[in-house]
């Protein structure tokens, strides 16, 4: 009897979620970024798209499932870091439209009002505008990259930026997006009356664009193939949980911060830096294990990408993964 059961369960982990859905809304959703960034700039045809982005958004996110091929899934699963940016540059701002506020720093600002709707160039400029999500050598290029960079700005920040979690996430992955959580969580802030540049500014946006960021990242690990045993808050719980983490330790650190400038001066200041290094460290290790529960759930990373992998013995011996 207890033979069976066990079985069952082996059977259910080790078969795959069956696709429900179709790939072709998940392409329609980037092509339609595309025309939309192309597009005339009339402000009624701009609300037309955003309104079809966000429909289509919506709908992909409710049928997510569409393959078990994981290389194929995973653009569709970071569908949304792009998409949530297009609307954001498709709003008008300050009275500016799209064309006028986004121009490659080496050409004349506000260079695709001249652009023909639809034609070459702005086919171009509306696809470069839309994967360079750091907007390196564009007028909205974000921070913490070189003003003139000769190459490709690395996409990860300086190994001294370990200190501190704020550093870590400013200089790191979310430089990718670092201009859709400004754009959302300002505005957000403005909505709500927050004046700019206090502290309550600066908490409601950091909370603000982890959330963001946990939600999406979360609901992106719905769209990996997984077993047919995972829930979708089984699946996705940990990822978001992470995020939200992140937030509440920038907000300790900065508390612990202020008390050392304030309460315990300049003795300690010299074990400032070694201690922001122990303290990212051990604070990461911590908490990624909620990440690697979701990873580890979803059977990701199963094969080697070399015949002989060092780190197998190791995980075998020291971490417990379900069978297949």
């Amino acid at each position: 009897m207890n033979t069976n059961v066990v079985s069952d369960e082996h059977l259910a982990n080790g078969t795959l979620k069956i696709p429900d859905s179709s790939i072709i809304p998940h392409l329609l959703l980037f092509l339609v970024q595309i025309l939309a960034l192309a597009s005339p700039p009339y402000r009624g045809l701009r609300i037309g798209f955003i309104f079809i982005i966000t429909i289509l958004a919506v709908y992909c996110n409710l049928h997510r499932h569409f393959t078990n091929n994981f290389d194929l899934a995973q653009p569709a699963s970071l569908a949304w870091s792009f998409y949530l940016p297009t609307i954001a540059k498709l709003c008008v701002s300050e009275g500016k439209n799209t064309e006028s506020r986004f121009w490659r720093i080496d050409r004349q600002p506000a260079e695709a009002v001249g652009y023909a709707a639809f034609g070459a160039k702005k086919t171009w400029w509306a696809l470069v505008l839309m994967f360079n999500q750091r907007g390196i050598r564009w007028s909205h290029q974000v921070k913490n990259i070189p003003q003139q960079p000769i190459d490709w700005a690395p996409s990860f920040g300086s190994f001294d930026n370990l200190r501190r979690i704020r550093l870590f996430w400013g200089s790191f992955w979310h430089q990718q997006l670092r201009y859709l959580f400004t754009s959302y969580s300002n505005a957000i802030a403005n909505f709500m009356h927050i004046p700019r540049g206090s502290n309550r500014s600066s908490y409601t946006t950091l909370y603000i664009a982890f959330f963001i960021s946990g939600t999406f990242h979360a609901l992106g690990l719905l769209y990996l193939p997984r077993p047919a045993n995972i829930g979708d808050w089984e699946c996705c719980s940990g990822l978001f949980k992470f995020f939200i983490l992140q937030a509440v330790a920038i907000t300790f650190e900065d508390f612990m911060i202020w008390c050392g400038r304030h309460v315990i001066g300049s003795r300690l200041q010299r074990f400032a830096r070694p201690l922001g290094y122990v303290w990212v460290f051990f604070f990461m290790w911590w908490s990624l294990q909620l990440v690697g529960d979701s990873v580890l759930k979803l059977r990701i990373g199963e094969g080697a990408f070399s015949p002989f992998p060092l780190m197998r013995p190791f995980v075998r011996a020291y971490i417990s993964i379900p069978p297949v």
